[in-house]
């Protein structure tokens, strides 16, 4: 089999969705792309800049398969079914977002039916949704037929059936099965409808009530009776429901929060200038993926399934690919990406925000002590650990890098199951050269408890490593070491979610709901969670700091230069003198400074 970066460079320059698949051929990442070979080429490019995701994912490559489309649009479509098909655990995704239900409107039919399905069909239909509380939805429907009597028959309607069924004896059908109402009139009740679901309550009240005096023009008062009690139910529908006092129009106002590798997402839908509806979905994501990326996709995939895009999407911040997401959902009509401005809008924003974060704490039981089970939580760990005492005070360690650079650790700490954020520490692994984890859990292990002994300060009741059994293991020596034999720790390991401690021959794999295993969980991502924060800090200034710095003679100026010409120090280290006086600004004096400075390094 070929090299990938060979066969990467060889894909077309065309749009199409890539799927990256490990030695099992279990999909681990599916991407779409305008150009193929420019973004899969990407992929095998220098590391240094790259997530550490991402580098897991690209050690974990074994396959690649490639579906050319027509489009940039197919694309985007394709690699949202595949995403919803495989489940890969590279993606951010909607977790099922398969199952969530949708309103159809047969509008290809003579007589339109009012369905529920959890499958489009490009069949002519009209679909509103997906809908999150199929409940809601149900109770919406049932509303609906009861002001517009329109039919949910899961037969096709001619108008030719002898009798009608018995929602037309209850008035929640106008029976159009058996020519009761006519074509024409049914069409009106549809229309009427399709407003109602879009939030247009100002135009369809105006239209019913045109439709009043028309009636009553003609004399057809129990005509104009039931137009009337349309009118009363929508009025109820719209008093109801909240204003939101931001220039009124249509939008969707979205916010995300994150915790580990979940993240909650909540849309309110804004229609003349009304909170017509909100939605929530439950995002599947890396520890590390950022929340520019979360949005991003969360934008796509949301949007890819709607018929329609409000006029205004309103965001905390603009996605860095606020351009290509335009050009991706171009087919579902004009849209802007606006970030929160005003006073109003920001308090609309975070509103929002506040249900983001209650889903999530509901969803994942993160925040223990909200739920109430911080005091049993701790109890439980007591007893799974088997300690002596409850652990009330917890230390939680992690590490980060990249191949190697910018390596850092973390450590938190959590009392009575809730964090102590000012009580955190970062450390800048200073003994390790290369990407040796186990050595730098050892390096940020003893500079904690050194410094504890050399203050006299009180030890923790438990630490807690992020990593398995030789991560462990190292963590123990450490603590030995210094002497502190008596400090009860355990590891976490990712994936199995396997906990190991000294006493225990072979790992404890606790149930997904358990109360202990939830607490470690929180405690583990919150340690991961901020040793990228300063992970992510080192590698933003090191990408303005390089070993030129430290070469006398060699600015801000010189050093774009050199770097702009050469790419990177690596290659200025193999080049020569000769090579390097020929750029602009380098001198040979310089140039052979600089040679020496790397030849002595």
């Amino acid at each position: 089999m070929k090299n990938l970066k060979t066969l990467a460079q060889e894909l077309p320059d065309k749009p199409g969705v890539y799927l990256m698949k490990d030695v099992q051929g279990k999909t681990l990442y599916v991407g779409k792309a305008s150009s193929l070979k420019k973004r899969v080429t990407s992929y095998f490019q220098s590391s240094k800049k790259m997530l550490p995701h991402i580098l897991r994912l690209i050690n974990e490559i074994n396959d690649l398969e490639t579906i050319l489309t027509d489009s940039e649009t197919e694309a985007l479509i394709l690699e949202n079914n595949m995403i919803k098909r495989y489940q890969p655990k590279y993606n951010v995704r909607l977790k099922d977002a398969k199952s969530y239900p949708f309103v159809r409107i047969s509008k290809q039919e003579r007589f339109p039916r009012f369905l529920i399905t959890r499958n489009i069909v490009n069949d002519g239909s009209i679909y509103f949704g997906p809908y999150t509380d199929v409940k809601s939805l149900r109770r919406t429907l049932q509303f609906v037929r009861k002001i517009f009597q329109v039919a949910n028959c899961k037969i096709i309607i001619n108008a030719k059936r002898p009798r009608a069924c018995i929602e037309y004896q209850i008035k929640k059908c106008a029976a159009p099965c058996i020519g009761q109402i006519s074509e024409e009139e049914y069409n009106e009740l549809v229309k009427a409808v399709i407003n109602l679901l879009e939030g247009k309550h100002h135009s369809l009240t105006l239209d019913i009530i045109q439709k009043i005096k028309d009636a009553s023009a003609k004399n057809a008062f129990e005509k104009a009776a039931t137009y009337r009690d349309q009118l009363r139910m929508v009025e109820n529908i719209v008093q109801k429901q909240k204003i939101v006092s931001i220039g009124g129009g249509n939008k969707d106002v979205i916010a995300i929060e994150k915790s580990g590798d979940k993240a909650s997402a909540q849309v309110f839908l804004i229609r003349d200038g009304m909170l017509l509806d909100r939605k929530q979905f439950l995002i599947q994501t890396m520890l590390e993926t950022e929340y520019d990326e979360i949005l991003s996709e969360f934008l796509m995939q949301y949007y890819v399934d709607a018929k329609h895009i409000p006029k205004e999407i309103m965001l905390k911040s603009l996605p860095k690919n606020s351009v290509d997401i335009k050009k991706w959902l171009s087919g579902k009509g004009k849209f802007k990406l606006k970030k929160a401005a005003s006073k109003q809008e920001k308090g609309l924003l975070k509103m929002v925000h506040r249900n983001a974060v209650l889903f999530l704490d509901q969803k994942m039981g993160s925040t223990l002590k909200k739920t109430g089970l911080h005091l049993e939580s701790i109890k439980e760990l007591q007893e799974v650990l088997g300690l002596d005492n409850p652990p009330n005070r917890i230390e939680g360690f992690d590490i980060s890098n990249i191949s190697g650079s910018f390596s850092v650790g973390s450590m938190v700490v959590f009392e009575n199951a809730e964090p102590v954020k000012s009580e955190y520490r970062k450390f800048k692994i200073k003994t390790v050269k290369g990407s040796d984890d186990y050595l730098m859990m050892k390096e940020i292990v003893t500079r904690r408890y050194r410094r504890l002994q050399d203050q006299g300060s009180s030890l923790p009741d438990l630490v807690l490593i992020d990593g398995g059994k030789g991560h462990l293991r190292i963590a123990e020596e450490s603590l030995k070491e210094l002497g502190i034999i008596n400090l009860s720790i355990m590891a976490l390991a990712k994936g199995e979610e396997e906990i190991y401690t000294p006493n225990i021959k072979f790992p404890l794999i606790l149930e997904s709901n358990s109360k202990a295993l939830l607490l470690v969980q929180y405690i583990r991502d919150e340690a991961h969670r901020f040793a990228i924060q300063y992970h992510k800090i080192l590698r933003r200034k090191g990408m303005y700091e390089s070993e030129l710095d430290l070469i006398p003679g060699i600015g801000i100026s010189r050093k774009k230069i050199l770097l702009k010409y050469f790419g990177n120090v690596n290659v200025i280290r193999k080049t020569s003198v000769d090579e390097i006086s020929n750029i602009p600004g380098i001198s040979q004096a310089l140039a052979q400074k600089i040679c020496d400075f790397f030849k002595n390094s």
